[in-house]
């Protein structure tokens, strides 16, 4: 494998990464507001 097609991969892998961490973050976001209007 060359280089530009192992850099390739490696910034589609972590695109990936970064879309389910933001919507980890969104979900968790979200979560937290609800307790705090709860309480």
């Amino acid at each position: 494998m060359s280089i530009e097609a192992a850099l390739s991969t490696l910034m589609v892998c972590c695109s990936g990464l970064f879309e389910r961490v933001l919507v980890l973050a969104a979900k968790l976001a979200t979560s937290l507001a609800t307790v705090s209007v709860a309480t």
